[in-house]
């Protein structure tokens, strides 16, 4: 008994110092002992510990890229819906004036209120306004666009109502669009005057002043125009100068006083 137990003390002690390590022989020989869970991190896409890189919208493409809410991840890529990602967010660029059309492109531009039509710039303008040369204006006003675009005043000229009146001898428009005069005054250099002359009528300044050539029976139904052009032609070809305004007195009978 004695041999046999000296000839197992050796086994007893290499199986005591195998416990002391953590070493299980048989575990290790069949294979049986579990995977460090730390190491099984991997996934089908072969990212590790990122979920799948090719559909996860929190880690699309590689690890920590998120998707924009609303998008989802598609082929490692971000996908919106709904237009396209712009600046990590879903933009429909069919109607936003920060990305119309395509990322970045925004629509500016003067002072006018712009927005995205189906993925081009317009100018939205308001109330009265109309979009000229894409700047809002109101055509009833704007001596550049009377009326309509691109239709632009004279220098003597005001836009009143939409057309253009030239305000230094319009009875209705005197001075300002709107001043209208009364009585027998009449507009003359830009203010209302009472002159014992001719009425203005539709011509291009009073017959009492010197100016351009004068139309014939521009004065209304005082004739004197077509009195003066009959005793001088040229007062209605050339121009309407100092000889022509003497004739108003001649011709017709005015002093011009106050003209």
């Amino acid at each position: 008994m004695a041999a046999v137990a000296r000839g197992f003390a050796p086994l007893f002690l290499a199986f005591a110092l195998g416990c002391a390590r953590g070493e299980v022989a048989t575990d290790e020989l069949d294979g049986s002992a579990p995977l460090d869970a730390k190491a099984d991190t991997s996934t089908p896409d072969g990212a590790v510990g990122c979920g799948n890189t090719q559909t996860n919208p929190q880690n699309c493409g590689s690890c920590g890229h998120v998707c924009p809410s609303g998008a989802t991840c598609s082929a490692g890529a971000c996908a919106c819906a709904k237009g396209e990602v712009c600046a990590n967010a879903c933009i429909d660029t069919q109607t936003d004036a920060k990305n119309c059309g395509t990322c970045g492109n925004a629509c500016t531009g003067g002072s006018s209120a712009w927005s995205c039509v189906a993925g081009k710039c317009t100018v939205g303008c308001g109330g009265s306004q109309t979009a000229c040369n894409n700047v809002c204006v109101d055509t009833m006003t704007d001596k550049a666009n009377c009326g309509t675009c691109g239709n632009a005043c004279g220098a003597n000229e005001q836009c009143c109502g939409g057309s253009c009146k030239n305000t230094t001898n319009d009875n209705a428009n005197c001075g300002v669009c709107g001043t209208a005069c009364s009585g027998s005054s009449t507009c003359t250099n830009s203010a209302c005057t009472l002159c014992d002359g001719p009425t203005t009528g539709t011509c291009a300044h009073n017959a009492c002043t010197a100016g351009g050539k004068l139309s014939l029976g521009c004065d209304g139904i005082s004739l004197c125009v077509t009195a003066v052009c009959a005793k001088d032609p040229l007062c209605c070809v050339l121009t309407w100068n100092a000889k022509c305004v003497g004739e108003v007195t001649t011709e017709c009978g005015y002093t011009c006083k106050g003209c």
